[in-house]
Formats: C-alpha cells, sequence, structure tokens
C-alpha cells in the first residue's frame, strides 16, 4: 500500500536530502576508485534503486525509539571496528547509524541495497573482479570447448587455455568477460524492475544474469578461436577484442530479456 506523500511531505523531503548526501559520498568512492567505469556503473544502479522506491511513494523518515537505539549500537559497533583498525567498515556502520537515527528501519531498508552498492562494492570492485574472474574463465573455457567439440573440432583445455589445432587461446582477465559484467548487471537490473512486478520473479529472472553472461562469453571465445585458426594470431587484435566485448554485452542482454519474457503476465 502506497503510503501519502502529501501527509509526509517533511519526512519525504528529509528522505530526499540524507539519500542526496549518501549519493556525494558514494561519488567520493567513485573518484578515487582504481577502475572508475566500473565504481560509475555501480553508483548509477544505486541512483536507480533509491530512484524506484522513492518514485513509489514508500521512501519517508519516520525514525522511532527503537531505530535511534539501534543507531546508537551501530556506533559503538563502528568504536570498536576502528579500534581493530577495520575503518572501512567502521565508516559503513557509522553511515547506517545515520539512516537509521534520522530515517527510520523502513527507510534504511529501501536504501539498503543501493547503500552497499556504494559503500561495500565500489571502494573493492577490483578484489571483487579478482575473485569472479578465475572461477568465470574456467567455466567459460570449458563451455566453449564443449560447444566447439560438439561440432566435430579436435579442442581441448587445460586450467583456462584453450587448445585448437596447433593455436592455443589463453583465456586472460580481460578475457574472462568481467570488463563487461558490471554493465550487463546494470542493464540486467534495470530491464528485470521494468518488466517485473512480483520481487520473486525479478530476482528468479536477474539470476539467469551470470548464466547469460558465461554463455555469451564463450561464443566469443569460440569466435576468437575460429578466427585464430583460420587467419592467425595476427587477426586478433584490439577493434575486434572491443567488438566482440559489445557483442557480448548484446547477447547477454537479450537472453535475460528473453527470459523474462517466459514469466506470466501482470494482470
Amino acid at each position: 500500500m502506497n503510503l501519502d506523500i502529501k501527509n509526509n511531505k517533511n519526512g519525504v523531503f528529509s528522505g530526499l536530502a540524507i539519500l542526496i548526501f549518501c549519493a556525494i559520498l558514494g561519488l567520493f568512492f567513485v573518484a578515487f576508485s582504481m577502475n572508475s567505469e566500473s565504481a560509475l556503473m555501480f553508483w548509477g544502479l544505486g541512483c536507480f534503486g533509491i530512484y524506484r522506491f522513492y518514485k513509489s511513494q514508500k521512501m519517508y523518515c519516520n525514525s522511532t525509539p527503537l531505530s535511534k537505539i539501534l543507531a546508537c549500537f551501530l556506533l559503538i559497533g563502528s568504536a570498536i571496528l576502528g579500534f581493530f583498525n577495520l575503518s572501512g567498515l567502521a565508516e559503513f556502520f557509522i553511515l547506517i547509524a545515520i539512516l537509521l537515527f534520522f530515517g527510520g528501519i523502513d527507510f534504511l531498508l529501501g536504501a539498503l541495497i543501493p547503500i552497499l552498492l556504494w559503500f561495500a562494492v565500489v571502494p573493492n570492485i577490483e578484489s571483487i573482479n579478482q575473485i569472479l574472474s578465475y572461477p568465470i574463465r574456467i567455466i567459460s573455457s570449458q563451455m566453449s570447448s564443449f560447444i566447439l567439440s560438439c561440432f566435430g573440432y579436435a579442442v581441448s583445455t587445460k586450467d583456462s587455455v584453450i587448445y585448437l589445432n596447433d593455436n592455443a587461446l589463453a583465456i586472460t582477465a580481460a578475457c574472462s568477460g568481467i570488463e563487461q559484467l558490471e554493465t550487463i548487471l546494470a542493464i540486467a537490473w534495470v530491464w528485470v524492475v521494468l518488466m517485473q512486478n512480483s520481487l520473486l520473479y525479478r530476482i528468479i529472472q536477474f539470476s539467469f544474469t551470470i548464466p547469460a553472461v558465461i554463455f555469451a562469453n564463450a561464443l566469443r571465445l569460440i569466435t576468437m578461436m575460429l578466427l585464430t585458426d583460420i587467419y592467425g594470431e595476427d587477426f586478433i587484435g584490439a577493434d575486434l577484442h572491443f567488438w566482440l566485448g559489445i557483442g557480448m554485452i548484446i547477447v547477454s542482454s537479450l537472453i535475460v530479456i528473453g527470459i523474462g519474457n517466459l514469466f506470466p503476465k501482470a494482470q
């Protein structure tokens, strides 16, 4: 049930002021991030999430004694974390305490995912990419090898290296699709929110994003292997890598959108 904004006008404007403050802090992390493009993408995702929740007229400040007590405990926890030199986590606790104290529990829950994106994902984007890169490389190389073998090619893999005839393609982090992952996640999330009204359907559809990325990346690796086998290694240049990356984004997005069309439509 939507809330009447007119009866909560001051609370709504207060909530908007807090969110603008959080967005400015999020931009600060973007400005000093090693991977500014990825950070900016996640910051934009956070803004989109805030916009969607705010548009539904559910986000307004309504702090309670309970939320203020919880905020105090979080501040105590941040002091303890700071004592153990966990400054990043301490700063995150302080921000959550501010949202709880001035906005209330409902306001915090509405803003939690964007805040997590801005202050947990963005500062650690490089580490997260390194963690995700290796398993995606292994799975993509195995999948591309399997697809090629189904068409009669003599192909084999070892770790993240694909062997086709006399050619070997080492799947590096750049070839894992990790550089396009943030863009694809952003596109997928926006489409999921626009296509589905049910939270369950949104979660299910969005869960297909990573498999779609792996499959699209496998198709990209197959294309690179076949072109290398036909024209030689010199044919694979930076321009081809770029356009294959664009193609991977398009294919992944179309897969996610196509899966979304399989869900029953809201009456």
